[in-house]
C-alpha cells in the first residue's frame, strides 16, 4: 500500500471480514485489492471506533486528523520520521 493510497482511502474501502482492502486510482490508475492480516483489521477497527466516537463522518478519508482533516503524504512521512525518531530506531 503507498502512502498516497492510503491518504485516500475511505472506510467502505475496508473489509474486515474478508480481510481486504480495496485501492482505487493505485499509481496507474487501476483498482486492486490488498490482503490484511486480522490484526491490522483489529487496530483498523479501533481507528474506526474512535472516528465514529469523533463525530468524523463516513465519507471523510478514513486516516484522518481527529478533526476529520485529511492526511497528505508528505505529512504521514513526516509523523513516521517523527515516531521514528521517538522510538530511537537507528535504520
Amino acid at each position: 500500500l503507498r502512502i498516497s493510497e492510503l491518504c485516500r482511502l475511505r472506510p467502505c474501502d475496508v473489509d474486515p471480514i474478508g480481510g481486504t482492502i480495496r485501492i482505487l486510482q493505485s499509481k496507474r490508475g487501476r483498482s486492486r485489492t490488498v490482503g490484511v492480516d486480522g490484526e491490522t483489521c483489529s487496530l483498523i477497527a479501533l481507528w474506526a471506533a474512535k472516528r465514529t466516537a469523533q463525530g468524523i463522518p463516513g465519507f471523510r478519508p478514513l486516516f484522518c486528523s481527529l478533526d476529520g482533516g485529511a492526511l497528505t503524504p508528505n505529512g504521514v512521512r513526516e509523523l513516521l520520521r517523527r515516531l521514528k525518531r521517538k522510538a530511537k530506531v537507528i535504520k
